[in-house]
């Protein structure tokens, strides 16, 4: 199961429309398969390769693998447990306080948006987006 943003969410977000609790909004993908252990140095190397590819895309300067020496490499590879997962299902949540009104959503949205963690204020952006998909 893999965990996206999430966001302790406090009842005084939520204006006064009723009673409410505390409550915890997330995303959580949880992917079905039979993963397969990936042990053959080329195949590790190969997936290093892409994974850095696709994180690297948007930095300046970008950061490449093969700058790095090999033997450094190899060591590290050696403490990497790599896998791949044919995907036979896979079930996503995303739970963002839609069980709220639009305007207690959009009040616990803009209390969030004041927090200093990054987490926080993405899932005030997404509670956002799903209030005006509503």
């Amino acid at each position: 199961m893999f965990s996206g943003s999430h966001a302790y969410v406090s009842p005084a977000g939520y204006g006064d429309n009723g009673p409410t609790v505390p409550t915890w909004n997330y995303l959580s993908v949880h992917p079905y398969g039979r993963p397969r252990i990936l042990d053959a140095p080329d195949d590790v190397c190969a997936l290093l390769e892409r994974l850095v590819r696709a994180n690297e895309a948007g930095g300046r300067p970008r950061w490449r693998l093969d700058s790095q020496d090999d033997s450094y490499v190899e060591r590290m590879m050696r403490g990497i447990v790599a896998f791949e997962l044919p995907l036979g299902r896979l079930e996503a949540k995303a739970k963002l306080s839609q069980n709220k009104p639009e305007d207690s959503r959009l009040g616990a949205a803009v209390a969030l948006e004041g927090s200093d963690r990054s987490d926080d204020r993405e899932i005030a952006q997404l509670m956002r987006a799903a209030a005006s998909r509503r």
